[in-house]
């Protein structure tokens, strides 16, 4: 049986980052020189890097640069409570359509004169959906296709 992949924090893994950056101390000559040979870019700064060198092997670090609007730390709290409310909202939205067909199921297999598994099929492929959307969907979205 396959060992669950332990993930961590990335407010940790930011708070480490930034201290492994500024740190020096208790660390060998070859550790700093490890530390500062890495490259901590924005986004657009390492997209450029790599277009400007594309056979450097180095490891770039993508960070968010100063006052970076992406960086969800930065957003106002109206607007991480708008974005909350509404991710909130569709989940509700979308319990709200399953209910609404599942409930009226009874009336549907009635009016149509078709069999109970029938009348199911519509509440089974909106679930269905929820299961493979979010398999073929998941890539792109990550991707930043979405």
């Amino acid at each position: 049986m396959e060992q669950a992949i332990e993930r961590e924090d990335p407010a940790e893994i930011e708070k480490k980052i930034d201290s492994e950056r500024s740190s020096t101390s208790g660390r060998t000559r070859s550790e700093i020189e490890n530390i500062n040979s890495r490259l901590w870019l924005s986004e657009d700064e390492a997209y450029h890097h790599a277009k400007a060198h594309p056979d450097e092997t180095r490891e770039i670090f993508i960070t968010f640069g100063p006052n970076d609007r992406d960086n969800p730390r930065n957003w106002s709290k109206a607007q991480k409570w708008y974005i909350t409310c509404f991710a909130s909202s569709l989940n509700v939205l979308t319990c709200l359509c399953a209910g609404g067909y599942s409930s009226g199921v009874g009336q549907l297999v009635e009016e149509f004169g078709v069999s109970d598994e029938v009348g199911t099929v519509g509440l089974s492929m909106y679930i269905l959906g929820f299961a493979i959307g979010y398999v073929d969907c998941g890539n792109v979205i990550f991707a930043g296709c979405f």
